[in-house]
């Protein structure tokens, strides 16, 4: 127990810890803020340029998950159960923008070979 008398993290088994912070094992933890698998993908050039590419519908969506995402983890906060994410509605929505710009770097690469 903590001081005050309340249940700290320590004194949770495994499941109620991992609720309590926000943590999550496994392909699902980006549900719990709200976030779509090619959100959390890391930002190198590639990425970036693919956003870029985006549709404005699409980059705006992905901005406004992110920024969600920031703002429950700075509370620290998980979004409620009917708002996140589910696996099955998660969309690989950058990943053919993704592929189109690895595709030309590597042409592009290709071609300064020679």
């Amino acid at each position: 127990m903590s001081v005050d008398g309340e249940k700290g993290i320590e004194d949770c088994s495994a499941d109620e810890s991992s609720e309590e912070v926000g943590e999550d094992l496994g392909p699902l933890r980006a549900q719990k803020p709200g976030l779509m698998r090619d959100e959390t993908i890391y930002e190198d050039e590639d990425v970036e340029e693919a956003t870029r590419r985006l549709p404005e519908n699409l980059y705006n969506d992905r901005m406004f998950h992110i920024k969600r995402a920031q703002d429950l983890a700075m509370r620290p906060q998980i979004l409620p159960k009917e708002q996140r994410t589910e696996y099955e509605e998660d969309k690989f929505y950058l990943e053919p923008y993704l592929k189109e710009v690895i595709r030309e770097r590597k042409e592009r690469e290709e071609w300064e070979k020679k």
